[in-house]
């Protein structure tokens, strides 16, 4: 009796601890009690702190083309994962980036959503267009022009209706006979180019003729030595400079191509930089830039030039005199363009001008200017550089 009795009180002195025990278990949060966020680059493995609420501006507006980056307020602001995923319901309207930046592309509305863990906010977004005043007509003082080598003329665009929005102005030229800036138009070589001036979606056009100036395809000469050498330095092929002083355009050896201080310099026949397959040993009379009448001198001719150089002068550009008496020509130091990353170097201190005189596949004879060291002399350089060029007579 007394063990049956013994018995039933471990029963329930077991039972009971067991209760305790399991109440006290209960205490403890459940996997599904608390909410899981993403953990990414926390570290530590320990419990998460889960976002409550995430809120922002409920409503805003925008003009189209403008944008707007908007705040959120998340709490606890000790959540774990506070990374917020921006979305917007039409894309065609509004688009946001992962800043939260807003960008208006089309007048309507559309919804932004901010979502942190499993909590969003909502922003209405309504776009307007503007009240644009669409350019109608665009026209030019002049259909067509018709100008010498080396001259210019300014166009004048008119838009209508005056008090348009957009009134921004793009100018192009269809060639290299002539090119534009501003409306202003320069003949650079003989042909024709048309002239675009384009607003929005309206347009005009100004076809330019260009004819070869007397001026600038003659030259007295001056006899250096038995050689008859042009004042002027080659401006665009076939033509020369306006002054003296000018240093006109660049060439790269063997062509008859002309680069300024700043054009891309390719292949003119294949569009690809400069190739050294097929040229010959001397500069072609078909690719020399010089003026009729005139051609690229020799090596040795520019030897002979070398041994009179008299004096360095400065008229609106450093060059070097040569000859003797009234007999003088001077040859601007202008530098030079480089075939490898075609900048523009040495200007004003070096100048460099080509001989038809090639030294192998790679390499050419031309006349080198040193003004830091005092003294000229024929020198090799690589042909793909662009340098000036000085004519004898034929």
């Amino acid at each position: 009796m007394k063990q049956t009795f013994f018995k039933i009180g471990l029963f329930i002195a077991l039972g009971f601890s067991v209760a305790v025990f399991n109440a006290c278990k209960d205490d403890e949060p459940k996997p599904n009690d608390t909410e899981q966020t993403n953990t990414t680059g926390n570290g530590g493995g320990g419990n998460t702190i889960a976002v409550e609420s995430i809120d922002m501006m409920p409503m805003a507006m925008l003009d189209v083309g403008w944008d707007l980056t908007l705040d959120v307020i998340i709490l606890p602001e000790n959540a774990t994962n506070k990374t917020v995923t921006w979305t917007s319901s039409d894309k065609t309207k509004a688009t946001v980036d992962s800043n939260g930046k807003i960008t208006a592309i089309a007048e309507g509305v559309t919804t932004i959503t901010a979502k942190a863990g499993n909590k969003t906010a909502t922003c209405v977004l309504t776009i307007f267009a503007p009240n644009l005043i669409p350019v109608t007509d665009v026209s030019l003082d002049a259909p067509t022009l018709s100008l010498l080598i080396g001259e210019s003329h300014t166009l004048t665009a008119t838009i209508t209706p005056d008090n348009a929005t957009d009134k921004i102005i793009t100018w192009t030229s269809s060639s290299s006979a002539a090119t534009v800036s501003g409306g202003k138009v320069t003949a650079v070589s003989a042909g024709t180019a048309t002239i675009t001036v384009r607003v929005g979606n309206k347009s005009a056009t100004c076809v330019v003729t260009v004819q070869a100036n007397p001026a600038l395809v003659t030259d007295e000469g001056v006899i250096i030595d038995g050689i008859k050498w042009a004042t002027r330095n080659v401006d665009a092929p076939g033509t020369f400079t306006v002054k003296p002083e000018d240093a006109g355009m660049f060439y790269q050896w063997g062509w008859k191509t002309a680069w300024n201080r700043t054009d891309y310099m390719i292949d003119p026949k294949k569009q690809t930089l400069y190739d050294f397959t097929n040229i010959s040993d001397t500069w072609s009379a078909a690719e020399d830039p010089c003026p009729a009448g005139w051609r690229v001198p020799t090596e040795q001719e520019l030897e002979s030039l070398a041994n009179h150089w008299i004096e360095e002068k400065s008229n609106g550009i450093t060059g070097y005199v040569f000859g003797s008496g009234d007999a003088t020509i001077v040859l601007p130091i202008a530098g030079f363009r480089a075939s490898g990353n075609q900048g523009m170097l040495i200007l004003g201190q070096d100048g460099y001008y080509w001989s038809n005189t090639s030294v192998d596949a790679y390499k050419a004879v031309d006349l080198h200017i040193w003004l830091k060291y005092k003294d000229v002399g024929t020198h090799v350089s690589h042909k793909g550089s662009a340098s000036s060029v000085r004519c004898v007579a034929k």
